[in-house]
């Protein structure tokens, strides 16, 4: 990045790819008028990757030092590796190389970092010092040795699993002790992890925290996927007197999706000999399945429920083809997709009544009742509704006949009231005595009681009425008798005309009305 009107070069962060020979030109009015070069150094700071831990070993055995500096190298000695100076000091005396300990050295004659006392005694145990240096910095890296008398055996423990979502970073940890201080390594299907090959060319690499007797190595897996879930081996050694001690143990790593299981089952009562379903609702992604077994009621454990017992259909449903009353119990559903890298299983369970055959109706036979039942309670209803409606319509007709037969027997009667009412008006003739009438009005009732038993006993004889004006005129044509086909004398008329003949006042008053 250019400043000061490109006067002024930053290049922020500095890495050691950055150094080399950079040009500077200078222009004036466009125009090149000079150019200088200048020489970048990039010191790189010094770093320990060796094994600068504290150790414990046996007598007899070779104790290796390694102080494996990293850096820039001084710039006043040119040295055959790219590595920063190093020398090894024991309780602060140089170590020099002798017929048991020897310092590797670089073509130029400088230390390289490396160091080995073969067959070391007690008299080895102490402070050893690493010196680091180049032009820019001085670094002391110290590690405590212990040299025992007898090698202690390993012991090793390790995470039982490790697990977490896809892209996520895992750990699992392993731990071995031991005299001498034990080497870890892990595998996966018997071939070593190794960072930037095994089990892919990136993500897994194993860090180390090491003391005196204790070695951990973490297995580290970055950017997990869901292929990176399995066993893994934590192997722990050390080598004493020649022979190589070794433990191991394994640890499972589960990356899965972001994702988990969910079941509910629902109690059910079936009858003995019958199928029996167990109902449970699934769900996840990816879709998991599901195992059913049989809670023990004695000691809690969970009995498999083999092929002969029944079969799990494509939707999770478990069905017992003929139940028995053992069957009665609790099941224990468990839904689990792990392997497709779910989270952890989820369980549920139902509990299964089974009901002897004469001590309950089937369901078809509940349900079939049921619904007669409903059905009655419907029809009865509507019956009721319709007999109802029929029971006022009949009131409704019966009264209106009433009324129309009250209504015609009231003119019927009017009508023959006024008939014979008439009839002191009309001429005499053979056929009709009854129209014989008296001279006198006061003869009338006289007239009509002898002639009374003649009407009784022809209660069909029809009369045709006088008209309005023959009344008005009372007097009646010798062909005025004609026989009517409506006017009908029944008995009540009979006694109607007994009436007005014992009051012929009423009769009277009748006569003038009409007129």
């Amino acid at each position: 990045m250019k400043e000061d009107g490109g006067r002024s070069l930053v290049i922020n962060p500095l890495t050691k790819e950055d150094e080399g020979v950079y040009v500077i030109t200078y222009m004036v009015s466009g125009k090149v008028e000079g150019a200088n070069n200048i020489n970048l150094d990039v010191i790189v700071g010094i770093r320990a990757v060796g094994d600068v831990y504290d150790y414990a070993t046996v007598q007899g055995e070779d104790l290796e030092l390694n102080c494996g500096c990293t850096g820039s190298p001084p710039d006043w000695i040119q040295y055959d590796t790219s590595t920063p100076g190093t020398q090894w000091f024991k309780d602060g005396n140089l170590l020099v190389n002798s017929s048991s300990t020897q310092v590797f050295i670089t073509v130029n004659g400088k230390n390289t970092g490396d160091a080995l006392i073969a067959k070391v005694s007690d008299n080895e145990s102490g402070t050893y010092s690493c010196s680091c240096f180049n032009q820019d910095e001085y670094r002391f890296l110290t590690k405590n040795v212990y040299v025992a008398d007898e090698k202690q055996a390993l012991t090793i423990t390790a995470d039982k699993e490790g697990w977490g979502l896809v892209g996520s970073t895992i750990s699992i940890a392993c731990t071995a002790e031991g005299i001498p201080r034990p080497v870890i390594e892990w595998y996966k299907g018997g071939n070593r992890v190794v960072e930037g090959v095994f089990p892919r060319d990136a993500g897994f690499k194993v860090v180390y925290e090491k003391s005196m007797f204790q070695t951990v190595g973490y297995l580290v897996v970055e950017g997990g996927l869901h292929e990176d879930s399995g066993t893994f081996t934590c192997q722990a050694s050390h080598e004493v007197n020649g022979e190589t001690f070794i433990v191991n143990t394994t640890a499972e790593l589960m990356v899965a999706y972001p994702t988990s299981s969910r079941i509910q089952c629902l109690d059910s009562i079936v009858q003995e000999g019958g199928p029996a379903t167990i109902v449970c609702g699934v769900s996840g992604v990816p879709m998991p399945t599901v195992t059913y077994r049989k809670v023990n009621e004695t000691d809690d454990t969970l009995i498999d429920l083999g092929e002969d017992f029944g079969t799990r259909t494509n939707m999770s449903y478990f069905v017992i083809t003929t139940v028995k009353m053992s069957d009665a119990g609790t099941y224990r559903a468990t839904a689990s997709n792990v392997d497709q890298g779910g989270l952890l299983p989820k369980n549920d369970e139902m509990k299964l009544t089974v009901t002897p055959v004469s001590s309950r109706m089937s369901m078809n036979a509940i349900i079939g009742i049921a619904v007669l039942v409903a059905f009655l309670l419907i029809g009865g209803l509507i019956l009721a509704i319709l007999l109802g409606r029929w029971r006022r319509e009949t009131a409704f007709k019966n009264e209106m006949k009433r009324l129309m037969r009250e209504r015609d027997e009231e003119v019927s009667e009017l009508q023959q009231r006024l008939q014979l009412r008439s009839m002191e008006h009309r001429t005499p003739t053979v056929a009709n005595p009854l129209h014989q009438l008296p001279e006198t009005r006061r003869q009338l009732p006289s007239f009509y009681a002898a002639n009374i038993a003649v009407l009784a006993a022809t209660p069909s004889a029809k009369f045709l009425p006088p008209s309005l004006n023959d009344l008005k005129k009372r007097k009646l044509t010798a062909s005025g008798s004609v026989i009517h086909e409506r006017a009908t004398v029944s008995p009540s008329s009979v006694k109607t005309v007994m009436s007005d003949i014992e009051n012929p006042e009423n009769y009277a008053d009748d006569v003038d009305l009409l007129e």
